[in-house]
């Protein structure tokens, strides 16, 4: 899974990002998973196309046994559920990427954020659903 924009604008807008950090997902710690890659963005304009880049933190996790993919998902979910981020009822899965994702909501001073939660295939292992990755953005 591609997750982070690989440019953005020399005119960052830092006023997003301490609030997305600040949300517990962004920390998030679960048995069975460990935290690989970490990545934030504050809100900036692409170099290449000129178009708004929002806010983002992003986090990727590997899955310590890809046959619990279903039971870590429910996991962060809940976790995140009682956090006061609000999901629909069923997660849907993305073919693209083959991932089974979860995508929420939670009012913020500047409007709605979003929260992704999905696991996805392992690169090492293709076909399984070996890492966990989250996404909070404006």
């Amino acid at each position: 899974m591609l997750t982070a924009g690989l440019f953005s604008g020399c005119s960052t807008d830092t006023t997003y990002l301490p609030v997305l950090l600040d949300d517990p997902m962004a920390g998030y710690q679960s048995d069975g998973i460990h935290l690989i890659e970490s990545y934030e963005r504050g809100r900036g304009t692409s170099l290449v196309t000129g178009k708004v880049e929002y806010a983002k933190v992003s986090r990727r996790y590997e899955l310590e046994d890809p046959s619990q993919a279903s039971r870590v998902l429910d996991a962060a979910v809940s976790y995140a559920a009682s956090h006061g981020w609000t999901f629909g009822e069923d997660y849907f899965y993305e073919s693209s990427t083959g991932a089974l994702v979860a995508s929420g909501t939670r009012d913020m001073d500047w409007g709605l954020a979003q929260l992704n939660i999905a696991v996805g295939p392992s690169v090492e292992e293709p076909g399984t659903l070996g890492r966990l990755l989250i996404v909070i953005g404006e």
